[in-house]
């Protein structure tokens, strides 16, 4: 049961989740929980300024406040002390001037925790609080890795408050900026017939598909479809896409925009959701084609997959080995046999039952 804090009925609520892209998707449907739990309760949203587009267009969301961590970083590691501390309190005073009811820390990382800590909320919750801020909160409610069901986590967070969770799907509107922007890309680069996202990259290589498998998938997948494979990632992402793409050798099979400064995270997303199907290993970007409701092959490897979405268009690959998953940690020697083991063709086949021919 909630702490006894928690039982006056909030009229203010902040949700924390600084970071990562792909933890503000699945974070996402507490905003209705909270709606539908307390309607007339303002909700805010706590966010780094990177995953900030993602959930600020949320229609229930009051609004979302940013929290400037890389640069509160450079100032540190720059000695500009005094800087810092001016700049610090000014992001923490923000918060404060708020007076909310509740700080739902969903990060439960030390520079969360601190933030709950000093923001004079009456009520605290964390989810899998730890590095010391599980001693700031009035409940932890803990994270528990291996649960099918995407979004578990927060899943379980809800019904510990005792929110409605039925739905609890992942929802990150896009603006109307990025879906005209988005339209007119797509009208320029004469895709209005269609394409599919790939999503090759994320943020460990034990996580990624091997390189030629790729290859082979873009090559037979346009041989099978003549639908073009639009690739998507970042700017650190540049050199391995490079490699697919020159390897492949057909520029009307593949564009390749992972990296390109005109491409914005919500572009990106507008774009997932404009797509026909994307093929993608586990990272934020697949995880917006599952809230857009998109057909979604998923690659997984050295982490457990969710196998329930909730949706029927979701095709999720895994090779349950002995060394699975490791995780941060593999034991491999480096060869990444559960991603090897899910060959190009197993893939397209996947990508082809998924594959609306129209519409």
């Amino acid at each position: 049961m909630p702490h006894k804090r928690a039982k006056t009925p909030p009229q203010k609520i902040l949700i924390i989740r600084l970071s990562a892209i792909g933890d503000n998707v699945m974070a996402s449907p507490l905003i209705r929980a909270f709606n539908r739990k307390f309607p007339t309760a303002k909700i805010d949203w706590l966010v780094q300024p990177e995953s900030e587009p993602l959930i600020t267009h949320h229609p229930g969301l009051n609004r979302s406040i940013i929290w400037p961590t890389k640069r509160f970083k450079k100032l540190l590691k720059a000695k500009k002390m005094i800087t810092l501390h001016r700049e610090w309190w000014a992001a923490m005073n923000e918060v404060r001037r708020e007076r909310y009811d509740w700080i739902v820390d969903t990060q439960g990382l030390l520079k969360s925790g601190i933030i709950a800590a000093l923001s004079g909320a009456r009520y605290k919750i964390g989810l899998g609080a730890r590095e010391g801020c599980q001693w700031v909160v009035h409940d932890n409610v803990p994270k528990i890795h291996g649960k099918p069901r995407i979004s578990s986590e927060y899943m379980d967070l809800a019904e510990f408050l005792e929110l409605p969770v039925d739905p609890f799907d992942m929802e990150i509107p896009s603006s109307k900026e990025s879906e005209d922007s988005m339209s007119a890309w797509i009208e320029e680069n004469k895709l209005s017939n269609g394409f599919i996202c790939i999503c090759p990259f994320t943020t460990r290589p034990q996580k990624h598909w091997i390189e030629n498998h790729w290859v082979e998938f873009i090559k037979t997948w346009w041989q099978a479809t003549h639908t073009p494979c639009v690739m998507l990632g970042g700017p650190g992402d540049k050199q391995a896409s490079h490699a697919i793409e020159s390897a492949v050798r057909a520029p009307e099979a593949l564009i390749n925009l992972a990296g390109e400064k005109f491409l914005s995270i919500p572009d990106a997303s507008t774009l997932i959701s404009k797509s026909k199907l994307l093929v993608g290993v586990d990272t934020g970007m697949t995880h917006m084609s599952i809230a857009h409701k998109r057909p979604t092959v998923c690659i997984f490897g050295s982490t457990v997959p969710y196998t329930e979405t909730g949706q029927k268009n979701i095709n999720i690959h895994f090779r349950d080995l002995e060394c699975a998953p490791c995780r941060k940690h593999p034991t491999c020697d480096n060869r990444f046999d559960c991603m090897k083991q899910l060959e190009s063709a197993e893939i397209l086949e996947s990508a082809l039952q998924l594959y609306p021919k129209s519409g």
